[in-house]
């Protein structure tokens, strides 16, 4: 593919986590292309007329436990924070966009090394299949994965999202972090 070609990525906060979307197919003039490689996309539970898949890691507990603000509890908050724990990748499917989200372009080679980042942050099983956690998603269209690292307060979903784009060589930091129109109930953590 070429290199030149503008490949948009974007990002939202959702609830309380942070976390990157993929458009499925990428199309630029009359090319169309996979934006998130089709191996990776095979290990996941997609469902049909997906057109975005968000990626947002965190504290495996804290997902589990909190799908709504109403439900944080103080042990759930403190052992997220403070003390070593698991993380989770929370994959969720879109059929559309939304106004919310915040897009940013970066070119192939960059969407290449997303994928890769984001791949390897999903923690597998000895055949190379991401662990899928045997619990419910907030709504119909999101799954739960066991995922590499350990949340804390100083390395929480947004440390994560920094680092990715880092990774990527992306110079856009600026923009990315004007987030005061990405979530309707003003959480910026």
């Amino acid at each position: 593919m070429n290199e030149k070609i503008p490949v948009p990525i974007t990002f939202n906060i959702h609830k309380h986590h942070f976390r990157f979307l993929l458009q499925r197919i990428g199309v630029w003039k009359t090319l169309e292309w996979e934006n998130v490689e089709p191996e990776f996309l095979s290990r996941l539970e997609i469902l049909p007329g997906t057109k975005y898949v968000s990626f947002g890691w965190g504290d495996r507990e804290f997902y589990i436990n909190t799908p709504e603000w109403k439900d944080l509890t103080f042990k759930t908050a403190f052992k997220a924070l403070f003390l070593k724990s698991e993380t989770a990748m929370h994959v969720t499917c879109y059929s559309t966009s939304y106004s919310s989200w915040r897009k940013i372009k970066i070119c192939t080679s960059q969407l290449d090394l997303l994928n890769k980042y984001i791949e390897k942050s999903f923690s597998k099983n000895e055949n190379g299949s991401f662990k899928k956690l045997a619990v419910r998603g907030y709504y119909e269209n999101n799954a739960f994965y066991l995922a590499k690292g350990s949340f804390s307060v100083f390395n929480t979903c947004n440390v994560c999202i920094f680092n990715a784009v880092k990774s990527i060589y992306v110079d856009k930091l600026k923009e990315l972090l004007d987030l005061s129109a990405c979530d309707p109930d003003g959480y910026r953590g």
